[in-house]
């Protein structure tokens, strides 16, 4: 049921094509396939658009794969901000 929620909520946010899109960890409830179809989805719609994407992830594999800038923060400060290598 959780898997179906995140579906249904990225599908929303996507529908009308948000010159920003804001995703709070995306793929957290989803099995590895499905949500390796939703990061190449998200980056699909995002490179077409020319949308700016902003994610909350706890999750290396969507920071690495979809994100051009990463900021770390802890306790509400910046502790790196750079590239995903």
């Amino acid at each position: 049921m959780e898997t179906e929620r995140t579906l249904v909520g990225i599908v929303k946010a996507t529908l009308h094509r948000p010159q920003l899109l804001v995703l709070d960890e995306p793929t957290a409830s989803l099995d590895p396939d499905v949500a390796d179809q939703v990061r190449n989805g998200v980056e699909r719609q995002c490179n077409e658009t020319g949308a700016a994407l902003l994610v909350t992830s706890h999750n290396m594999t969507d920071v690495e794969r979809i994100c051009e800038r990463v900021v770390f923060v802890t306790s509400g400060r910046v502790v790196a901000d750079g590239t995903p290598a």
